[in-house]
């Protein structure tokens, strides 16, 4: 009888966590819907969803970078974490080409993210130098298209639940129609 009141215990105590974190996510995902409504200035909107992507993840540093209209170039739009910022600017202003590293060109091929383990790969150089570990690229989309990368860096080494990597690609789509938004608003100006 005692084994079995444990058992619910604990049951009960995963089922807490579990609502918890599910709460903590829709409360991130409504803030980054109220970002959407309040904002038409796309760099805001994107500093403001990569504030809220650190707040689920518990990231350390981390950038999203948008393709440019023609699909050509993806440039920096916010970054956030980095110790040597001016250093991160600097280097994506010179290396806009499209895919820099062949995780981006996998996440933007798939629309899927992607968790990569750095200690264990070459590339990402940029990340390397920060000291991290692990990085999580999201890709930004719409229901057709993928109009940028966000790239989210841990300093320890991480794995994500399932449940974890589901928000992430919630805050892919939202930044989708966020950067729609900016972009319909700018051409009607």
């Amino acid at each position: 009888a005692i084994g079995n009141m444990i058992g619910v215990a604990l049951e009960k105590a995963r089922l807490f966590s579990e609502t918890e974190a599910r709460y903590r996510e829709l409360k991130t995902l409504h803030a980054i819907s109220n970002t959407i409504l309040e904002s038409l200035d796309v760099t805001v909107m994107m500093e403001r969803i990569l504030d809220k992507a650190f707040e689920v993840g518990r990231f350390d540093c981390g950038v999203i970078r948008l393709l440019d209209r023609d699909h050509d170039r993806l440039r920096l739009v916010a970054s956030r974490g980095h110790r040597d910022h001016e250093g991160i600017v600097k280097h994506y202003e010179t290396s806009g080409q499209k895919s820099t590293a062949r995780i981006i060109a996998e996440v933007m091929a798939s629309k899927q993210t992607k968790v990569k383990d750095l200690s264990a790969s070459d590339g990402m150089r940029t990340f390397r130098r920060e000291g991290v570990c692990t990085v999580v690229a999201i890709p930004l989309h719409t229901e057709h298209d993928v109009l940028g990368i966000i790239q989210l860096g841990s300093r320890a080494i991480r794995e994500f639940q399932e449940s974890e990597l589901r928000v992430f690609h919630a805050i892919g789509g939202q930044a989708g129609i966020a950067i729609q938004k900016a972009r319909l608003y700018e051409e009607s100006q």
